[in-house]
């Protein structure tokens, strides 16, 4: 290796998730992938046509920074309308998918030295941009012992001089768990309490199993905020990389500049897209929520049949299967071994953080065939490395 590489970036390790992917697609033979959170569901076909139109009408130049005026109207229009706020078009950055959104809410609020606390077991991309900013990552448990639920307290014990940010992620992946009325209160007053900031990753806020999804914005919609968005997962357009970023004004000025720095703006024909989606009829999210929601059960019902502990969602579209020790206490070791030997590509707990080491993850975005076969394969394998 060059030594005049950046060094966080050669350090920086990759998401588990992409090696077993990888690996995946080194096999000859069929291999069934619940590793990956990819929707099988196409994209609604008006909100295709949507965007074939806007090609044809010339929508294929630069946009503005922040994003089309009529996008971020549109977004702020349906926030308002399904959540019952008051946010202002001025208030929405379109950005490069929800992660976009995410590292540049970082980039706005935090410097070289300062705590960022994210959530274990949580998704393995928050740490990058943390790493890549010279900050340091901080992890905060979830409560294994109650389905990984949120805890504020777990929070609070790791607020220190240095902490600037929190990173929140209801429904998270990859445990399902949905944050709570009375915690996420708890978080929002710590946040205004210490002065920091909030990064609520609500992804998958239309992906719910019979509960209701809470955002931090109906508690403070001030600049303790950044509320993060995605066409990704509700409107299965993860390819058209559309997301959004909902923070006060003056924050929005500075996610805005951000964009200029490293992509100028979201694609032009996937924001007309997005607006499609936005402006259109809404069934078509809530058939792929029931279709989710269906998969899930699905899902619990073959866990419970083959003696497989489950964790179950309240939300997202994922699972947490527990491994049986001593073979489960390298999930990476086990994925890659399931993959080689079953065929089955699941993502391995480690790669969430320590709290996930001793689980995998399944995507229920697959097709109900493959995750029945994925399932059963897995539940033999569990057999054989145990027996």
């Amino acid at each position: 290796m060059r030594k005049d590489l950046n060094p966080t970036v050669v350090q920086m390790p990759r998401s588990g998730i992409r090696v077993v992917l990888d690996a995946a697609n080194k096999l000859p033979d069929v291999v069934y992938h619940l590793e990956i959170g990819q929707p099988d569901l196409p994209t609604p076909p008006h909100i295709v046509e949507a965007a074939v139109e806007a090609a044809r009408q010339g929508y294929t130049g630069y946009t503005p920074n922040a994003g089309f005026p009529s996008l971020r109207q549109a977004f702020a229009a349906r926030l308002n309308a399904e959540r019952g706020l008051r946010v202002d078009p001025e208030q929405v950055v379109v950005t490069v998918g929800a992660m976009g959104a995410i590292f540049s809410a970082l980039c706005a609020t935090v410097a070289p030295g300062d705590e960022v606390l994210i959530p274990d077991p949580g998704y393995p991309n928050y740490l990058m941009p943390v790493n890549l900013l010279g900050a340091r990552s901080v992890r905060y448990p979830l409560d294994a012992r109650a389905g990984f639920a949120f805890r504020a307290a777990a929070i609070q014990e790791r607020i220190g001089p240095r902490t600037k940010a929190i990173i929140i992620n209801s429904p998270s992946n990859p445990t399902g768990t949905m944050i709570d009325r009375a915690e996420l209160e708890a978080v929002v007053a710590l946040v205004q309490r210490h002065g920091l900031y909030l990064i609520s990753d609500e992804a998958y806020a239309h992906v719910c199993f019979g509960g209701t999804h809470l955002t931090p914005l109906s508690y403070a919609a001030g600049e303790h905020v950044i509320a993060v968005y995605s066409c990704s997962k509700t409107y299965s357009m993860t390819g058209w990389r559309v997301g959004f970023a909902v923070s006060a004004p003056e924050i929005a000025t500075l996610l805005s500049k951000l964009q200029e720095a490293y992509v100028a703006c979201a694609p032009s024909v996937s924001q007309k897209a997005a607006e499609a989606a936005l402006r259109g009829p809404q069934d078509c999210v809530e058939a792929m929520a029931k279709t989710y929601w269906r998969r899930r059960d699905l899902a619990l019902a073959l866990c419970a049949e083959y003696g497989l502990a489950a964790v179950p969602p309240q939300g997202a579209f994922y699972l947490l299967i527990a491994l049986p020790a001593p073979e489960g206490a390298d999930s990476t070791a086990y994925a890659l071994r399931l993959l080689a030997e079953k065929h089955v590509a699941v993502a391995p707990g480690r790669t969430f953080g320590p709290s996930g080491e001793g689980y995998i993850r399944i995507a229920l975005c697959a097709p109900e065939s493959a995750i029945r076969e994925g399932l059963e394969r897995i539940a033999a394998f569990q057999r054989q490395t145990s027996g």
